[in-house]
């Protein structure tokens, strides 16, 4: 079958793949491409952030580590297993720790007090996947070029501004705009969430550390060490702001109070799509539509999984036409 993709941001291009590996053919059109997407702007590790709760997040996200976790084995991908400190300023709150036991083996451990930074009371360590993603896009692309492995190779079209879903009437189409399906779809449930982080020079750190409370993290990585971040709904700002940056750095230093991060050497602001829930389903309007956005801040940590659901969803409109 021909399907056309929206977008190239992690969701498009992991959707995309796919669909290539189920032998579809495939195209890819899309304003940007890496490195000039918002998935470039993402810390990206695997941890699920300010989305869903339920089965279907859950199935999600443990077929995406498992996909990971394979990528990580393959020279190049971009991805690797680090270890993901979280740490809890109240440790009778565990509502933050239902995605652990989506962590094959349930390899993690709750860390002792003398494991915890000043002023936090409980946290868990888990090893989890990082994906680079000054590697890890460039990745996906050269495997959708190649076709996946079982098809003839997917083709990217850059450089098209989407204006309206209608001119795609009578083809298969996957809408992965992101933020943009705000404006296509009228949707207005679908709203930006800036984050924005700064990136320090390399930090001898011994993996991710996460402040479950608020945006704060650092991610160690070979590029500098990620340092975000901030939660600002309905932000459309994508400049990010001097004076946060030094605060979130300032701030990040009590996840490591002996660490010196020395100051910001870049600094981005990224436009996560957010929406109550994510919109995965065939358009009721427009056959042959599928939409497949609004994944928040969770878009890497989900990918696999919701775009094996897009495959699923490809194959039972197949059979009905």
């Amino acid at each position: 079958m021909d399907i056309t993709v929206l977008g190239c941001g992690v969701i498009g291009l992991t959707t995309a793949l796919r669909l290539t590996e189920d032998g579809h053919r495939v195209t890819i059109r899309t304003w940007k491409v890496p490195p000039e997407t918002t998935s470039d702007k993402a810390a990206a590790f695997w941890s699920p952030y300010r989305i869903t709760e339920d089965g279907q997040t859950f199935a999600w996200i443990a077929e995406t580590y498992r996909t990971l976790a394979e990528f990580s084995r393959i020279p190049g991908s971009g991805v690797s297993m680090v270890p993901l400190r979280k740490f809890l300023k109240d440790g009778r709150d565990t509502s933050d720790n239902w995605w652990l036991k989506a962590i094959p083996g349930e390899h993690y451990t709750s860390l002792n007090n003398g494991e915890l930074p000043p002023g936090y009371t409980a946290g868990w360590k888990a090893e989890v996947p990082l994906m680079e993603t000054p590697l890890y896009l460039p990745f996906l692309m050269d495997r959708f070029r190649a076709g996946g492995g079982r098809t003839g190779g997917g083709r990217i079209i850059t450089g098209e501004k989407v204006t309206t879903l209608s001119a795609f009437s009578g083809s298969l189409v996957v809408n992965c705009t992101g933020l943009g399906s705000r404006d296509l779809c009228g949707d207005e449930a679908l709203l930006p969430v800036r984050g924005q982080i700064a990136v320090t020079g390399p930090l001898p750190l011994d993996g991710i550390y996460v402040d479950a409370d608020t945006p704060i993290y650092l991610v160690p990585r070979a590029d500098g060490c990620i340092i975000g971040g901030t939660y600002e709904r309905d932000n459309w700002e994508d400049t990010p702001e001097p004076e946060t940056i030094n605060e979130i750095v300032q701030r990040a230093k009590a996840l490591t109070p002996d660490l010196t991060t020395g100051p910001a050497i870049r600094s981005y602001a990224g436009l996560r799509p957010y929406r109550p829930s994510v919109r995965l389903e065939a358009d009721p309007a427009q056959p042959g539509l599928i939409h497949h956005y609004g994944h928040g801040g969770a878009g890497f940590t989900v990918s696999w999984g919701a775009a094996t659901s897009v495959a699923a969803l490809v194959r039972s409109l197949d059979r009905i036409s």
